[in-house]
């Protein structure tokens, strides 16, 4: 019952709260993000679309990209509309697709050979947790031509490096920098692009990366 003041942490999400008691921000505790400046260097990137080697997969990108978005747009506009999208999802776990009469090469296949499973389990059904939001972000990006890639590692709750917890995140590589993408930390906070395209530095090292995990990838 007592007033919430100076930085908290709630459900793993960093808050800042006035002495009155009122949020400060968004409640991330980072800066508001150069929207002008992502539009940048997200426009200067060439596309080269990526398809997976899960032909389910491909089918519902394609499906999306088709309807959502047109060789007309920009580099950012696409990398925009794809993150936006994925914000109208909802989080929590999601219901597991039916493998019964799998084999167990193809069961393993299913769960190791990359991060299409998780993808697929989003685009079908719509809801998902970090996982999940992570490879279908990376998913889309790499349709729409970007290098992204699905990263594991720990996040921390502010610069201290404390209460640090395991996550999921999209990495796109532009030229020699790397940018982070984080859907579901935004739809967990209730932000819009707080953490779209940010660099480490903007992130005060919250998200230390551990592993990347590549999709199985044919040239689109």
């Amino acid at each position: 019952g007592d007033m919430a003041t100076g930085e908290r942490t709630i459900d793993g999400v960093a808050y800042t709260f006035a002495d009155s008691g009122a949020m400060v921000g968004d409640g991330s505790g980072i800066p508001a993000p150069d929207l002008a400046a992502i539009r940048t260097v997200l426009d200067g990137v060439t596309l080269t679309p990526q398809s997976t080697a899960d032909s389910e997969l491909n089918q519902l990108i394609g499906s999306w990209t088709a309807e959502h978005l047109s060789s007309g747009m920009s580099g950012y506009d696409k990398a925009a509309a794809i993150y936006d999208y994925l914000l109208t999802l909802s989080y929590g776990t999601p219901e597991a697709e039916d493998v019964s009469g799998l084999s167990m090469s193809e069961l393993l296949g299913l769960y190791f050979d990359g991060p299409e499973y998780n993808a697929r389990l989003l685009l079908s059904g719509g809801k998902g947790t970090e996982e999940h939001f992570a490879a279908a972000l990376a998913a889309l990006l790499r349709a729409a031509g970007f290098d992204a890639a699905v990263t594991e590692g720990i996040v921390f709750s502010g610069s201290s490096q404390q209460n640090g917890r395991s996550s999921s995140w999209v990495t796109v590589a532009v030229g020699d920098s790397a940018y982070t993408s984080d859907p579901a930390a935004d739809l967990r906070a209730g932000s819009t692009r707080q953490y779209f395209c940010r660099t480490a530095d903007e992130l005060d090292g919250r998200y230390q990366p551990v592993d990347n995990f590549p999709f199985q990838t044919v040239n689109g």
